[in-house]
């Protein structure tokens, strides 16, 4: 728990799973300060949750995907948020509507094939959850 146990390990974790790859897109996504996010991708690199690759030199910049680790937290993630849509107190809160990068249902993280060019990330969709009025 120490590892992911934390709401910025869990976020990132969530987005990377979405298929948002890039520092920007996670850091708008999440609202982490930067250098919480620098800290915690670190962190889950080094332990072996995330990956990451170098698509610019000048400056370096950087892709980050999940591992075969971090790929086994993903179906954990969806099944805690089912868990607070279903006994969480009721509450103004959002629901993922849409992913990231292609409009793909939020249930299946978008990913982008090997050899494709990534598309800039876009954020993810939220909407009312199934207790706010529409």
């Amino acid at each position: 728990m120490e590892l992911i146990g934390d709401r910025w390990s869990l976020l990132v974790i969530r987005e990377i799973g979405l298929g948002v790859r890039r520092f920007t897109g996670i850091q708008r996504n999440t609202g982490a300060p930067r250098e919480m996010l620098t800290a915690r991708l670190r962190k889950l690199e080094d332990s072996g949750v995330i990956t990451r690759q170098q698509y610019s030199e000048h400056p370096p910049r950087y892709d980050y995907m999940l591992t075969e680790a971090g790929q086994a937290l993903v179906p954990v993630l969806r099944s805690l948020r089912r868990w607070g849509e279903k006994y969480a107190p009721k509450q103004k809160r959002a629901v993922l509507t849409r992913g990231p990068e292609d409009g793909s249902p939020a249930a299946r993280p978008s990913r982008q094939p090997r050899g494709q060019e990534r598309q800039a990330d876009r954020p993810a969709e939220y909407g009312p959850g199934p207790d706010l009025p529409r």
